[in-house]
């Protein structure tokens, strides 16, 4: 089954597209399908079996023509894509037990945004013999999005997806995006954050959990193997990160706050090398981290997913602030 990640709002905008129904009418029959089956699916798996009785098609409407960067959402199957090359990573050799293969990668731009595309095998070729390289134009048929594990979007390529370099009478237009913008938050209560927003909040840490220092690839910052072995990127020098999570309460509701690297290491206050901190004492990094932290107002902005595992919310950080301004405070305070 494939399972497709459209935001609510942007299904809502396709079903008031292909019918007479106002935004308000779709909103109260998505809310109706929740009642009839009982709070038993999601407000997305509502608008997605709604715009289905309608008769509206999401798979068609994305295989119909070439998307924006900015409409593609992981799930998606068939896409069909243009854009610009601005940056390529060379081919490396994975193993994981008894399979092993080759894997490349580089970033597509278009006025809308930044992706990454990933080719595996035999396609690696394009890249290492110097066939793909910065300032090509790219076309990539029947891709299929996934989310990687920093919950950012890639497409990647199967035996059916075509790569076309450089297509003729085809120009791409690509806006000043700096690579892994952050999308612009809205400033929230946790009460009222949903999976998927990018948000900004206040409210007092209430709650640490002992930060987890682990070996990361340099390539693409994914943990590695106890042999220095990343699944992406085969055998490398790995690096130290850290994985921090705290409790965020604003009144309203709480929330369970994840950094990684720089930005936990700011919202522990150390100024130390992570590799350096991985090896201080237990139980003194934890004292300096409850000194710091613990009971102490922030403001935090990130993009709100869901744990699986523990079915609850939580809030990958992009950004903090922890010594706030009380002027600034106090003008925040204001506005509640």
């Amino acid at each position: 089954m494939i399972m497709l990640q459209i935001p609510v709002s942007e299904v809502i905008s396709r079903i008031k597209k292909e019918t007479n129904l106002s935004e308000k009418e779709i909103n109260s029959k998505i809310k109706e399908k929740i009642n009839s089956l009982e709070g038993l699916v999601s407000e997305e798996g509502a608008a997605y079996i709604v715009a289905n009785e309608l008769g509206v098609s999401l798979l068609d409407s994305i295989k119909k023509s070439q998307i924006k960067v900015e409409n593609v959402s992981g799930g998606m199957q068939s896409v069909d894509i243009v854009g610009k090359v601005t940056r390529v990573f060379q081919p490396r050799h994975w193993e994981k037990g008894r399979k092993k293969g080759t894997v490349a990668s580089f970033i597509m731009a278009d006025k809308t945004g930044t992706i990454r595309i990933v080719i595996w095998d035999e396609r690696v070729e394009l890249i290492g013999q110097g066939k793909i390289k910065e300032g090509d134009i790219i076309r990539v048929k029947n891709g299929y999005a996934k989310k990687n594990l920093r919950g950012e979007r890639e497409i990647h390529l199967n035996m059916n997806s075509q790569i076309i370099i450089n297509p003729e009478n085809v120009k791409v237009e690509v806006a000043d995006i700096k690579e892994r913008e952050v999308p612009e938050s809205k400033e929230v209560e946790i009460k009222d954050i949903e999976v998927g927003d990018s948000i900004k909040t206040r409210g007092v840490v209430v709650q640490l959990f002992d930060p987890y220092f682990y070996q990361m690839c340099p390539e693409c910052r994914k943990r590695v193997d106890d042999e220095g072995e990343c699944e992406e990127h085969g055998k490398v020098e790995p690096g130290t990160s850290v994985v921090f999570n705290f409790v965020l309460d604003d009144g309203t509701a709480t929330v369970r706050c994840v950094s990684f690297g720089k930005t936990a290491q700011i919202l522990m206050g150390l100024n130390e090398e992570l590799d350096k901190l991985s090896e201080e004492n237990p139980e003194e990094l934890k004292e300096k981290i409850n000194n710091f932290l613990l009971g102490k107002e922030i403001i935090v902005e990130g993009i709100v997913r869901e744990n699986q595992a523990y079915e609850r919310l939580e809030v990958i950080i992009n950004r903090s602030r922890v010594n706030i301004d009380a002027k600034e405070l106090a003008n925040l305070l204001s506005q509640k």
